[in-house]
């Protein structure tokens, strides 16, 4: 697929230039202002492909571990599924449909090995279950059901591949179009199926986490239940060590949808104000180096991804 020149942005800080011949840094995310997903060398290289997916909304996606594609959940018609595409947008197919009683396939994962694929799969009452994917071979199975008026979000992978950490939500007085009145993160265990306690308070609304090969989970939460405004957190799978990376909610900002960078560093989406465009930032573990996702360029977007390959 021909990439596609970089329109000029205003510059902001930099941060380093990738070194010669090594793995360049790559990132996939959903552009603001358009429909698809854009992907994009953090370099500022010059290119950038366009994810040539169907017709509908392509949102949340995800690199495989060696970098040669991407997989994303496609919203349409009521319905969502997922799919997979090259690294440089091309031959988007599907990799899992969704049919009756589904409702809908979101936030695909890769696990660590690449012949796995964790997916939130929800009916149509709005009980979201864990399934485990298998390309190789077509299997699926379900490893993870909530209770009654809960369901499962955002399954990630730990870096061991033997546990999944995910969002339980919880809805009062039903399931379908019933308002959620709590989010914690809780660790999935493969072998079992069983979901542990909640790391996080379910009245701040943990969401977004990724599981870093550190053995930290990174992940976004409100700093009180009557917030509208997050920031982005680090907490270690026993619930120990809980430490606030950002602090734009303290300026009425808000900080979100983190997500482990190769170089372990953090990549989020940063709205600076209530009415500002949300624009993709990387920032260190002491939380003051903040940097462009793309070096030299204002990027906005969410959902945002990062890799390493050439």
């Amino acid at each position: 697929m021909t990439p596609t020149p970089t329109s000029s942005s205003p510059a902001v800080t930099s941060s380093a230039s990738v070194v010669p011949g090594a793995p360049y840094h790559w990132i996939v995310y959903q552009p603001a202002r358009e429909e698809g997903l854009r992907i994009a060398r953090t370099d500022g290289g010059g290119a950038y492909y366009q994810v040539d997916g169907p017709a509908g909304v392509l949102t949340n996606p995800d690199w495989s571990p060696d970098g040669s594609s991407v997989i994303f959940a496609v919203q349409r018609g009521g319905s969502s599924a997922a799919w997979q595409a090259d690294a440089d947008g091309g031959n988007a197919r599907p990799l899992l449909e969704c049919a009756a009683p589904c409702q809908g396939i979101f936030d695909p994962s890769f696990s660590p090995s690449g012949s796995e694929i964790a997916v939130a799969a929800m009916d149509r009452t709005g009980a979201a279950t864990i399934d485990i994917y298998q390309p190789a071979t077509g299997h699926r199975r379900m490893i993870a059901t909530p209770a009654r008026n809960d369901f499962f979000a955002q399954p990630r992978y730990a870096p061991g591949g033997d546990r999944l950490v995910a969002e339980l939500f919880h809805r009062d007085g039903g399931r379908e179009g019933s308002p959620v009145t709590g989010s914690s993160l809780v660790i999935v265990d493969l072998a079992t199926g069983t979901a542990g306690r909640p790391l996080t308070d379910p009245l701040l609304l943990a969401e977004h986490s990724d599981w870093g090969d550190g053995g930290l989970i990174v992940f976004d939460q409100r700093l009180k239940p009557s917030s509208d405004t997050t920031d982005v957190f680090t907490i270690k799978p026993d619930g120990s060590g809980l430490t606030r990376l950002t602090r734009f909610a303290d300026t009425g900002g808000s900080a979100g949808q983190p997500s482990w960078t190769p170089d372990g560093r953090v990549l989020f989406t940063v709205q600076s104000t209530p009415t500002a465009e949300y624009t993709l930032m990387t920032i260190d573990l002491t939380g003051r180096h903040l940097t462009p996702a793309i070096d030299g360029r204002t990027v906005a977007g969410v959902h945002a991804r990062m890799a390493a390959r050439n």
